[in-house]
This record gives C-alpha cells, sequence and structure tokens, in this order.
C-alpha cells in the first residue's frame, strides 16, 4: 500500500506506537497503516475506514480481544483541565457517584455522555429537582402531559388492579376514567369493572359504577350525573334506588323501590323568613271528606309486594292540585329502564291540612260540649222544679 506524507499529528502518532512496540509489546503482531486520509492500527493490516482518521479493532487478534482506554482523571483533574479545553476533549472521571463515567467538553463547559436528568439509586432512578413534561417543554405542573393525539393518556397494571386513562375523543370532547378491571373474591363472586369516569360529549358527566356480580349486565351499583342534554341518575340494579333530575325544571325524584329506614328525622325548610303569601287553611274537614283513603298493591313486581295504604293521586288533584306532581323519567340505555310518566303526590303537603282539620274538628267538639253542658244544666234545673212540685 502506499505511504502518504503524514501530518504532524500521525507523526506524533506513530512515534508513540514505534515506542509502545519497542517496550516489549511483541506479543501482538501490530499493524500501522497509514494513508492521506488516516491512521488504522489492526491485526490483518487493513486500511482505515474511509469515514475515521483513527481506525482501530481487533480483528486477526487470538485470544481475548482489548478495548481503548481514555485518560482516567479526578473530578478535581477534570476541572483543572477546563480552561483552554478543546472542543471534543474527552475523560473518564473516576470519581464514585453521579459524576463517575465519560466527560467530553463542548467548547464552553463539560458534558457527561450519556447524561440524564435521572439520577440512579440501585436499580431505581428518580427525578426530584424539576417538574417534567411530555408534548410541552414548558410545564406548570409537576407532571404534565400534553398531545392533539386521540389516544391521550393510558397506565395500566397488567395484573388487572389499576387502569386510568384519559383520551380526547374524535369529535373533540374530553374523556377519562378510573377503571378497577374483573377480580374473583375467592368465593365465587366476581368484581367486574368499578369505573370513576368523565366524559363530555352530551352522554355522562361523571359516572361511578361497580360491578358486584356474575353477570356484568346488571350491575349492582350505578351513579351517572350527566351534563348538556343528559340527565342525573343514581341507580342500583335489582331492587333499583334512582335519583333522576329531568334537565330544566324544578322536579326532583327519588325513585326508592324498598323501605327507607334512618335513625334521625327527615327535614324540610319551614323558615317564615322564607316564605311569602302566607295564609291560612280553610274548610280542611270539608275538603278531606272528598278524599278516600284506599289499601292496594303495586303493580310492578319490583315493588313492595305487601298491602299498602294510602291515596289515589287523580283524586287528591280534583281537591288539592298543588299536592300532585307529573311528572316523566327520560330513561336510563344502561339500566334498561323505560321512559315513564306517572303522578306523584305530596303526602307532607297534607300536614297542614290535617292540622286545620284537627282544629276544626275540635272547635265543632267543644261548641258542642258547650251546648251540653248548657243543656245538661237546664235538664238538671227543670229536674229540680219537677221535684219540688211533686213534694207539695
Amino acid at each position: 500500500m502506499k505511504t502518504m506524507k503524514l501530518s504532524g499529528y500521525f507523526k506524533c502518532l506513530s512515534v508513540l506506537l514505534t515506542i509502545a512496540i519497542a517496550f516489549g509489546v511483541s506479543n501482538f503482531a501490530t499493524a500501522q497503516t497509514t494513508t492521506q486520509e488516516g491512521v488504522s492500527i489492526n491485526f490483518d493490516q487493513t486500511a482505515p475506514h474511509a469515514s475515521a482518521v483513527l481506525d482501530v479493532n481487533c480483528d486477526g487478534l487470538t485470544g481475548t480481544k482489548k478495548g481503548v482506554l481514555l485518560p482516567r482523571v479526578t473530578l478535581a483533574e477534570r476541572d483543572a483541565m477546563t480552561t483552554g479545553a478543546a472542543e471534543g476533549l474527552t475523560v473518564y472521571v473516576t470519581d464514585d457517584g453521579d459524576d463517575k463515567g465519560y466527560w467530553y467538553h463542548d467548547g464552553s463547559a463539560w458534558k457527561q455522555l450519556g447524561q440524564s436528568i435521572w439520577k440512579k439509586n440501585g436499580n431505581n432512578a428518580y427525578y426530584n429537582t424539576g417538574k417534567i413534561g411530555i408534548g410541552t417543554d414548558n410545564p406548570t405542573y409537576q407532571l404534565q402531559m400534553e398531545t392533539s393525539s386521540v389516544n391521550g393518556f393510558h397506565l395500566e397494571s397488567f395484573a388487572g388492579e389499576l387502569k386510568f386513562q384519559m383520551d380526547g375523543l374524535v369529535n373533540g370532547s374530553n374523556f377519562c376514567w378510573l377503571a378497577h378491571k374483573a377480580k374473583p373474591d375467592g368465593n365465587g363472586n366476581s368484581f367486574t369493572p368499578t369505573y370513576v369516569q368523565y366524559s363530555q360529549n352530551n352522554r355522562e358527566g361523571l359516572l361511578l359504577q361497580t360491578y358486584f356480580n356474575e353477570d356484568p349486565v346488571e350491575p349492582s351499583h350505578y351513579c351517572v350525573i350527566n351534563s348538556g342534554d343528559g340527565n342525573m341518575y343514581f341507580l342500583r340494579g335489582g331492587d333499583h334506588l334512582a335519583l333522576v333530575y329531568p334537565g330544566g325544571s324544578d322536579n326532583y325524584i327519588w325513585r326508592f323501590y324498598g323501605e327507607v329506614q334512618a335513625d334521625g328525622p327527615y327535614t324540610q325548610m319551614s323558615d317564615s323568613t322564607l316564605k311569602k303569601n302566607i295564609q291560612p287553611l280553610t274548610n280542611a274537614i270539608t275538603n278531606l271528606k272528598q278524599i278516600d283513603g284506599v289499601s292496594f298493591n303495586w303493580k310492578d313486581p319490583n315493588k313492595k309486594t305487601t298491602l299498602q295504604f294510602g291515596v289515589i293521586a287523580q283524586n287528591v288533584e280534583q281537591v288539592f292540585p298543588n299536592l300532585v306532581s307529573t311528572v316523566t323519567t327520560p330513561g336510563n340505555e344502561f339500566e334498561n329502564l323505560p321512559s315513564e310518566t306517572f303522578k306523584t303526590v305530596n303526602y307532607d303537603g297534607f300536614i297542614g291540612v290535617l292540622i286545620e282539620a284537627v282544629k276544626e274538628q275540635q272547635t265543632t267538639i267543644e261548641t258542642q260540649q258547650t251546648t251540653i253542658d248548657t243543656q245538661q244544666q237546664q235538664i238538671q234545673d227543670l229536674l229540680q222544679r219537677v221535684s219540688a212540685l211533686e213534694s207539695q
């Protein structure tokens, strides 16, 4: 191979290699090949690679391969080289700790090769000196992720313990849910997903859902708080418990299939400062006499099957229309509940009427008692006069 005239750099390197061989590194059949473009140090006399100014390889070496050692210095020794350090100067810092490893000078400061903001503690990595941004270079929060992708964020434990997902749906709405996947309890039952879900697509606004049975089609607990065109529900599978708010109206409905028990009183706001147009009730007894108390059974087999006492809404509406409301439940596709329209009675509204009816009745009783007492006295007087006449 034709040898070209070497630059000063290659001459220096050639001298160093010659000295090394002279000191007895004769057990390696080392070949130095130089060209105008570079130097090759190898064992098979191949030319240096066209892209390299220095090409070192172990091809042809028998036994254990060898590496290249760069200068090994302490951290203090590295810092002492800072002044006048050439761009690209590389050393290996031997001090134990985060600074240990290869460093290069970028012309203004030392940079660690493979440098990361993450610190190591054994097999663990940590970062506690700032905020982390994914998709943003200016995070406001400790962990902030931004993306225009439909699939935004997903975190899942493959053991089925935790699932957290946040998506931006195709139509631009937002979606966030937290789910606990199915897990047997060891007794033949299955806890099928528990959801904490938020979406904004004119459907669920907030969804809390838990299944506790073998059939996920029939959930045991269910809560939906809708926004937009939706409504608010609180439902329970089987014997349903429902809270329904027909949007835009003042009709709040609690639907219970079964009994309601509590160890405290049920109270309503009744402060005079909250009321206006206060008027006494009249003709309470006359009005109550037009209402029939009845016994009945519910048609719906899901409701209580025992004999019930109460009134009929249509009957009450003829006398006290303000105590009767007509409501419509919008139904729910998840619980297969159809829309229903029916009348309800404000039984508490009868309290005022019954109080006045008792007072009217008591007034009548007291008036009659006064009349009876007067008549009794008159009769007693007459008996005394008759007795006196008979004794003459």
